[in-house]
């Protein structure tokens, strides 16, 4: 039975901060990072929110929902693992009264819970399809903006691969795993002396004692048993539901020929194997990617932040989770007309998100979308390039030194633009230029995305170019703040969901790391303008030898009420109290 967590609100009349901290400690505990937790993130959690997760019928009531919100923020803001994360929150002072826990008797031992919690979340998404943890976000998001009055008008957005926490396996080890797992699934006690090899041993080791020429055979031997045990337990519907069969049977077809007739089962050639077949037993939508030089066996996380220079603190406002299979482009189309909704005008990013239905699809929603950073080939400083070409839309008008082509010919995704041989023949840079030369005349191919690119970059002020260039460079900081949680590209998590999950914790932590970075450079300011402030009281504070001692008085507190002033003005930098307290004479 869902029930609010109202006791932190409720004063105890033995409280343990009072009780048994000296002064100097419960000042520490004030104004550290635990109050500023429990001010900004833990109060404007809206348990509500999650109820639909508990029983209606009257029972035994949950755990706190806010509590737990928290302790999943903290260990992805701390990077703690579980076990760290227990110590914390049950030894550590400043991380409970960030809880809002004012003892050590409250909930003691929470593993089972945290873990139920965790799972009941899943399983709540997986069933209904309903996204709790992203509503809370968004509300989250929504107060935190309210109350620092942060512009979304403006936003940005990038995206990185993310390996899941699964190994590199060669086409022998992945179909002797799955195998393995989907085995182990049937509890089966005796073990045939065919598959003993198999099951007893790590699928590594045992591949790594074969010699080269045996991998083929090996490969066939197991897409064989495979193959028989999927055919003898296809219309079994207590086996033919496990996760395990379907693993099972997916990997079967996408790595094996079979000719069911003659019951024939042939590996695949290795040309024939996608990006998209299943990479890992351990985790099946974990796709392949190879991104430049860089290999990807997991996910794509994508982040879009504020941008508005005029806010003092930008904050993460979305972030998802696919298949790093799935295109930039693909991504952004899919988040455009969730943007529109937010009231987002400006969309920054770099040029892989660059298709021609993305900027079709921003156009149609009133959303002007500036890109940066494309992609291709480096020319010579001394080369012609495409862009000294005088460009109209997804056509080439004139080359760099007046001449007109002859004729263009459109294909799909291309053109080729066809200059007079006269025109090039005599020409003094046609050995730095991009036309070649053909039999009868001169001519060059152009992709039409190089083209569209091109006129982007044109359209583009300094000023915009500026902005757009230094937003890109702050994009790729925050994706290093998402990835703290990696070691080398490598999250500890498995199965998109359950990543989705652990990022968007994550990003809260990195939006609570930014309103507790602008307090702390705000005290900073406050205090340089209170020394200086008591520096000019303190130059001013003589009033000459022939002023009457009345006047002295009441000009000195005259000046005295302007420090005061001048002091809470700082202080407002500190705590963002709207109500200032002004004294007169």
């Amino acid at each position: 039975m869902f029930n609010e967590n109202k006791k932190h609100r409720e004063e105890k009349l033995f409280d343990f901060h009072k009780n048994f901290l000296t002064q100097k400690h419960r000042e520490k505990l004030e104004t550290g990072w635990g109050r500023k937790f429990y001010e900004e993130i833990f109060i404007n959690i809206d348990e509500k929110i999650f109820s639909p997760m508990y029983s209606k019928v009257k029972s035994r009531p949950n755990f706190p929902v806010n509590i737990m919100i928290s302790l999943l923020i903290l260990k992805m803001k701390f990077n703690y693992s579980d076990e760290e994360l227990f110590e914390q929150y049950n030894y550590n002072i400043m991380f409970r009264y960030a809880l809002g826990l004012k003892d050590f008797e409250q909930y003691y031992d929470i593993s089972r819970t945290y873990y139920n919690f965790k799972k009941r979340l899943l399983e709540y998404k997986e069933k209904t399809g309903e996204d709790l943890l992203k509503k809370m976000f968004n509300e989250l998001n929504k107060k935190i903006s309210m109350k620092y009055n942060i512009s979304n008008k403006e936003e940005r957005l990038d995206s990185t691969l993310i390996w899941s926490n699964i190994k590199s396996m060669s086409r022998l080890e992945l179909c002797i795993e799955t195998f393995k797992k989907f085995y182990k699934k049937l509890k089966i006690e005796i073990c045939e002396k065919e598959i003993e090899k198999y099951i007893g041993s790590d699928s590594e080791n045992y591949c790594y004692k074969l010699k080269k020429e045996e991998f083929n055979k090996e490969l066939e031997d197991i897409g064989v048993i495979i193959y028989r045990y999927y055919k003898k337990y296809l219309n079994n519907n207590e086996v033919n539901k496990l996760a395990e069969f379907k693993t099972l049977e997916n990997l079967l077809y996408q790595q094996f020929n079979i000719v069911e007739d003659m019951e024939i089962v042939e590996p695949k050639d290795s040309k024939d194997i996608k990006s998209y077949f299943i990479q890992s037993p351990h985790d099946p939508e974990a796709t392949y990617r190879k991104k430049g030089k860089i290999e990807s066996k997991g996910y794509c996380t994508t982040l879009i932040e504020t941008a508005d220079t005029e806010n003092i603190f930008n904050i993460v406002t979305d972030v998802d989770v696919s298949q790093n299979i799935e295109s930039d482009g693909k991504i952004l189309e899919s988040k455009i007309e969730e943007l529109k909704g937010n009231d987002v005008k400006t969309i920054y990013a770099d040029g892989g998100y660059d298709e021609q239905q993305v900027a079709k699809v921003a156009k149609e929603n009133d959303i002007n979308l500036i890109l940066t950073g494309f992609k291709g080939q480096e020319r010579g400083n001394n080369k012609i390039k495409l862009s000294d070409f005088e460009i109209k839309e997804d056509s080439i008008i004139k080359c760099p030194y007046g001449y007109e082509p002859v004729g263009t010919k459109e294909y799909p995704n291309s053109i080729k633009v066809i200059f007079a041989k006269s025109a090039c023949e005599h020409c003094e840079k046609k050995d730095i230029c991009l036309i070649k030369k053909g039999k009868s005349n001169y001519y060059m191919k152009v992709k039409k995305s190089y083209l569209r690119k091109i006129n982007i970059l044109k359209s583009l002020n300094d000023n915009i170019k500026n902005k757009a260039w230094k937003n890109r460079a702050i994009s790729e900081s925050s994706m290093k703040q998402i990835k703290t949680c990696c070691y080398k590209d490598k999250i500890r998590f498995r199965g998109k969901e359950n990543i989705r999950i652990i990022i968007i914790f994550r990003a809260i932590a990195i939006n609570f790391g930014r309103i507790l970075t602008y307090f702390e450079k705000a005290y900073e300011r406050s205090a340089f303008i209170v020394k200086e402030n008591y520096k000019n009281f303190e130059n001013n504070c003589y009033l000459g030898d022939n002023v009457s001692i009345c006047k002295k008085i009441i000009l000195f507190l005259k000046k005295l009420i302007s420090f005061y002033n001048n002091f809470l003005k700082s202080l407002f930098l500190i705590t963002m109290n709207k109500k200032n307290i002004i004294f007169e004479i």
